[in-house]
């Protein structure tokens, strides 16, 4: 289902309409991450990947080095050989 926006604010904020159908400022990107990245879906995986410049633009400094690194080093040891 694709991403849309519905031109009708309610509480005079635009609303996208995602398959959860929640509000887009409920939406935390580096809980979305690690949702897409825990799927056993490839394709899911994958387009999360693509979107990690988002998560990273969408938090700041001390969010970065105290969560996303420490839960991207982890992926990084599960994976290792």
């Amino acid at each position: 289902m694709p991403l849309q926006i519905n031109n009708q604010p309610s509480n005079n904020k635009a609303r996208l309409d995602l398959p959860s159908y929640k509000m887009a400022e409920e939406i935390n990107a580096l809980d979305l991450l690690k949702e897409e990245m825990t799927t056993e879906e490839i394709h899911l995986k994958v387009n999360a990947i693509h979107r990690l410049k988002i998560v990273v633009l969408s938090m700041s400094a001390t969010e970065i080095t105290s969560q996303l690194l420490p839960y991207i080093e982890s992926k990084l040891l599960i994976q290792t050989f």
